[in-house]
């Protein structure tokens, strides 16, 4: 019994720490729709942002986008360079990495920093913006492959 209670507060302890130490993280990042972060990106380059969007990647894109809002000269390009393991569970990083030649389609939160300025990112310098990520709070797979989308209408 004394085992069990014991095992119960170190467990209860450990929970308490990593939750406020996340919560801490994410509060450093100011929420942001994405598709207001591309139409406005000169507000929030430089900025530590927290985004949920659709991010597609494969042998040679890595790219963060919005249905409503997609447009081929308005592209996200994603690194995870400066990745913080410590936010981001086992199981949405073995999402993210999984090999394929046709890649994957994803529903996200990640957390990062956003650039704009240099106007040029990623493969073959074709994307206007990058996310450089920092955490990924939710990876849903939602297709075993990655086309591009159409880009929307704004009639």
């Amino acid at each position: 019994m004394k085992n069990t209670l014991i095992g119960l507060v170190v467990c209860l302890s450990l929970f308490a720490y990593f939750s406020q130490e996340f919560v801490a993280y994410s509060e450093d990042y100011m929420p942001v729709d994405y598709c207001e972060l591309i139409k406005n990106p000169s507000l929030y380059d430089g900025k530590k942002v927290r985004v949920e969007a659709t991010y597609r990647y494969g042998f040679e894109w890595s790219e963060l986008y919005c249905q409503d809002c997609f447009e081929l000269n308005k592209r996200t390009w994603v690194e995870f360079n400066n990745l913080d393991e410590s936010c981001t569970s086992k199981k949405s990083l073995k999402k993210l990495r999984k090999d394929s030649p046709k890649g994957r389609t994803l529903s996200v939160v990640f957390s990062g920093t956003f650039e704009s300025a240099k106007k040029s990112y990623g493969h073959s310098n074709g994307y206007q913006f990058q996310l450089n990520v920092s955490c990924v709070e939710k990876a849903k797979v939602l297709l075993e492959d990655s086309p591009l989308p159409t880009a929307t209408s704004n009639e």
